[in-house]
């Protein structure tokens, strides 16, 4: 364990939950809007043995700020795990060494106003679960933009969640899942569970541009985690009515992003809401790539990914 500034564990009403992977680009914008909008918190950051220096700045703007952290009475505490195992395990880990009441969820490249924090807390007296409006920098809406995406959320880039809340679920996040599907796992308990959620339409959270250099990976991931959802989730999907990525066409889309080198999951490159017709007519046109290596190789992944998720262990 690594901690920094303030090495006791304190018992704060709010824990502020940020999983960490080579976020070097944005990590500082990140701290600076905790600081600007949060008070009395402790601020838990988990790194998933990133490449980069991102917890090296991290640190620097940690000692640059000292006296204004201490006016705040917040608790930054940093843990750097000793190898690279995936982002359902780091979100457990955050969880694990959480103290506060409620848990507000945060990736390294988001960016608060000072009043989203303020109105979750508020509305969590009602609620287990609050999310608010995600937009791009150039204010495009990332999450949510269809109705049903705003009855319950399916992503994990910010939320509050009561930590008692966390006791009505068999387990937390699932480790299986490296890079994606483990927040659409994660919800589909939460809401199979009996979980109240709540989309806040009058706060919002900016989602930063950051250079993508994981989009293979996270292409393998995102198919191998939906066949070892389709699995281990056959019982609950069944009786859910939340319209989510786990499904058979999800896989057949993406072998159809697979043949034409698209970047379906590259969500500031397009847009979600056109109809079917105009999102296969971007499919011919210049496009946000998953990979430089073509579409032979992508193929080739997604097959090797459909074989790891069918032999996946059930946790």
């Amino acid at each position: 364990m690594n901690y920094f500034f303030q090495k006791k564990k304190s018992q704060e009403k709010i824990s502020i939950l940020i999983p960490n992977y080579n976020s070097k680009e944005t990590i500082e914008l990140t701290f600076y809007s905790i600081l600007k909008s949060v008070k009395n918190a402790e601020v838990i950051v988990v790194d998933d043995f990133s490449k980069d220096n991102s917890i090296k700045i991290l640190r620097r703007v940690i000692r640059n700020n000292k006296n204004k952290i201490i006016k705040k009475k917040l608790n930054f505490r940093i843990f750097k795990l000793k190898k690279h195992l995936g982002v359902g395990a780091v979100r457990n880990r955050c969880i694990k060494e959480s103290s506060g009441e409620l848990l507000i969820f945060m990736d390294s490249d988001v960016v608060l106003n000072k009043r989203t924090l303020r109105e979750m807390v508020k509305e969590s007296k009602f609620y287990d679960i609050l999310f608010p409006k995600i937009v791009f920098p150039n204010k495009k809406i990332m999450y949510p933009i269809f109705t049903y995406e705003m009855e319950y959320p399916l992503v994990s880039t910010c939320f509050l969640i009561k930590k008692e809340s966390l006791k009505k679920l068999k387990d937390f996040f699932d480790e299986n899942y490296k890079s994606g599907i483990e927040d659409v796992d994660f919800f589909i308990r939460c809401n199979y569970y009996g979980l109240k959620a709540k989309y806040l339409s009058n706060v919002q959270v900016i989602h930063l541009f950051k250079e993508r250099t994981n989009c293979e990976e996270r292409f393998y991931y995102e198919i191998r985690g939906i066949v070892y959802a389709l699995r281990k989730l056959k019982r609950i999907l069944k009786q859910t009515r939340l319209k989510h990525c786990i499904r058979i066409t999800t896989l057949i889309k993406h072998f159809i992003c697979a043949f034409f080198n698209f970047n379906w999951s590259d969500w500031a490159s397009y847009e979600r809401e056109k109809d079917l017709c105009s999102k296969i007519k971007l499919l011919f046109r210049k496009h946000s790539i998953i990979s430089t290596r073509g579409s032979f190789y992508l193929i080739g992944l997604y097959f090797k990914a459909l074989f790891e998720g069918l032999r996946l262990n059930q946790k």
